[in-house]
């Protein structure tokens, strides 16, 4: 889970509107983590992704990435 930017609060995906719903004070995200709508001052954290020798998604909760630049990148981001 990502804590929201705002108070650290966990927002839920709603499927029917695609978007994580802050459940404490109406924050939005879109499903890459950007601010939709506030009071979350920054988009979601993001953590860093890699593939094993098998394939499968490795994922490494200690190094995180909320700049939108860089979470559009490797490693917080894996080739399609």
């Amino acid at each position: 889970d990502s804590n929201c930017t705002h108070m650290g609060c966990i927002p839920r995906f709603n499927p029917a509107d695609g978007r994580f719903h802050c459940p404490c004070h109406g924050s939005i995200f879109t499903l890459n983590g950007d601010v939709a709508r506030g009071p979350a001052p920054a988009p979601l954290y993001r953590a860093a992704l890699s593939l094993d020798a098998r394939g499968r998604v490795v994922i490494d909760a200690d190094r995180l990435e909320n700049d939108p630049l860089r979470r559009r990148r490797q490693p917080f981001l894996l080739p399609v």
